[in-house]
């Protein structure tokens, strides 16, 4: 591990460290040849790796960094040397005063939407000329993002940049880069291409707009999911910005935003007097992460408009794959795909606070790495050390609108107070009562409680996402259309969409089945605006052949949902 007053290849004395991250710390340094300051970049590769996928690494981190630094260009970083010590390269590179992106979003809060096209306009030039150079970068972020103390907007870390065409996978299927920021055709594995990098700068000037990242969520499976099928939040842009923020972030690359086409729009919005004041900077506090059953009321909401639709629990339980620096395997994608494709399925959902800190749910930023440039001092080219839901609805024949089979209203509240034999009454902290099996123990998900059967891959499960409208058969309707015309779910079929009568409030029922990994399901989903406006989806995925086995209990469940309040 390097030292201070260390020594690299004769040359260049390490004086202190500006950032650390999965691959590697970034040095300020002393170039005793030149007599200047420099920033060096130790590359170490994850602990993971045999030695010849070690050396792979390296081979290919030398080899990427030489192209980088053949680019000349005011806002990219330059590159000066790339040396070998040690065993292991590091790469020498100016040092840049300022401060990340990054930290002047989370010091300042959102920045002025003039500003952040300014900030856009000097990057997209920047990418213009790294791909006009063969160079993709690949991790485009805040964190990699320096705004200098001379006015300069500089795009750093082409530690992990590709050949135009080259592969986006390591040997050993490690997926490089920073999942809320990569583009949904990245989690493909296909080659690197400059569009991917448009997407990413997409979503960093949604971050600098807003003040938040538009595809994070509170586990690396839920954010691969709204990556790849979600919504784009609302955001304060307008004019030439928003159509900028539109069509960086459309999904088919072959559709999106060229750097040709986008620069202009921004051009136009970093022009324009900013007369609008800024909206304030939102809450940006993190929640504490949730260990088990939460122990009081569950923190509000923060609604931002449509969002793709809340995926369910798949059939298996998906957990987040151990955290190795930059690195996300070809199984944990797989996973995230998978869930991605349950997307369309639940409520609209609204982006959820963001409990560990910055940046990726992967873990690839160390706060060390946050830290670096807080105070406004040299950055070091870099600081963040790591880049490392076709039928028409149907009719419920003879039976009125809005009753169960009792022809009491249903989901109106007024949960039992004795369940019946087989059943217990759930009554959760944030205020929601609900009678499901015994044995289903709740199990929390970000804004989503899980009872899951014991004896099979069968489920119930509330969630409070905001909801895009309070009127719910538009909601459900819309999701269902989203949903059939997404194909993110392998055979899907409509049985039902009905209004629901709910006192005061707004309700919609949505069956439907599809297929997955283990064979056809049953899903039941109940959408809920109460009226006081909390948004509610009670849903059951059952197994098809279990559907009917199930019936008593979705009654049970539907009727004794009683919201908060």
């Amino acid at each position: 591990m390097a030292q201070r007053e260390q020594l690299v290849a004769g040359r260049y004395r390490l004086l202190a460290p500006l950032g650390r991250g999965g691959m590697g710390t970034v040095w300020r340094a002393h170039d005793e040849t030149l007599d200047r300051e420099v920033a060096v970049k130790e590359v170490v590769s994850p602990p993971d790796l045999s030695d010849e996928e070690r050396q792979e690494s390296y081979a290919r981190t030398r080899r990427e960094a030489r192209s980088a630094a053949r680019l000349n260009q005011s806002s990219i970083v330059t590159i000066h040397d790339v040396v070998d010590d040690g065993g292991h390269p590091w790469i020498v590179m100016e040092l840049v005063s300022g401060r990340t992106l990054h930290d002047a979003v989370r010091d300042d809060g959102p920045l002025p939407p003039a500003r952040v096209a300014e900030i856009g306009l000097r990057l997209v030039d920047a990418l213009a000329a790294a791909h006009a150079g063969g160079v993709v970068h690949r991790d485009l972020k805040p964190a990699n993002v320096l705004l200098s103390a001379d006015g300069r907007v500089v795009l750093t870390d082409f530690g992990i940049a590709s050949i135009a065409g080259g592969e986006t996978l390591t040997s050993t299927g490690a997926l490089l880069g920073t999942p809320e920021h990569m583009a949904p055709e990245r989690f493909e594995s296909g080659p690197a291409a400059p569009a991917a990098d448009l997407w990413s700068l997409g979503t960093t000037l949604f971050t600098a707009l807003e003040g938040r990242s538009p595809f994070r969520r509170d586990t690396l499976t839920a954010t691969v999911a709204a990556v790849i099928g979600g919504a784009l939040p609302a955001h304060r842009a307008d004019g030439p910005l928003a159509a900028a923020l539109t069509g960086l972030l459309t999904r088919d690359p072959r559709q999106r935003i060229t750097a040709a086409a986008v620069r202009p729009l921004l051009a136009r919005a970093a022009s324009a007097a900013a007369t609008a004041p800024v909206a304030p900077a939102p809450d940006l506090r993190p929640e504490a992460p949730r260990e088990a059953a939460p122990t009081g009321p569950r923190p509000p909401l923060h609604p931002t408009g449509p969002q793709p639709l809340y995926p369910p629990r798949p059939t298996a339980p998906v957990h987040p794959p151990a955290q190795r620096g930059d690195r996300v395997t070809r199984t944990a994608v797989g996973l995230a795909i998978a869930a991605a494709a349950i997307a369309a399925v639940v409520v609209v959902a609204a982006a959820l606070s963001w409990p560990p800190g910055p940046e990726s749910p992967t873990g690839s930023v160390d706060p060390a790495a946050a830290e670096g440039a807080q105070d406004g001092g040299p950055t070091g080219g870099q600081t963040d050390a790591g880049s490392d839901t076709d039928d028409d609805a149907g009719t419920d024949d003879g039976q009125e609108t809005g009753e169960t089979g009792d022809g009491e209203p249903a989901g109106s509240g007024g949960t039992a107070e004795e369940p019946p034999e087989g059943y217990v009454l759930h009554e959760d902290p944030s205020g929601f009562g609900i009678v499901v099996p015994e044995g289903w123990e709740p199990r929390y998900e970000g804004a989503s409680v899980y009872f899951e059967s014991p004896d099979g891959p069968a489920y119930l499960q509330v969630d409070q996402t905001e909801h895009p409208t309070s009127d719910e058969m538009a909601h459900t309707e819309q999701a269902h259309a989203d949903t059939a015309s997404s194909g993110r779910l392998e055979g899907y079929r409509l049985v039902e969409i009905r209004p629901v009568d709910y006192p005061g409030g707004s309700a919609a029922d949505w069956e439907f089945t599809w297929t997955d990994d283990d064979g056809p399901r049953h899903v039941h989903v109940r959408n809920i605006t109460t009226g006081g406006g909390s948004p509610y989806a009670v849903l059951l995925s059952v197994p098809e052949a279990e559907w009917d086995s199930h019936a008593g209990m979705l009654s049970m469940a539907m009727d004794s949902f009683q919201p908060a309040g």
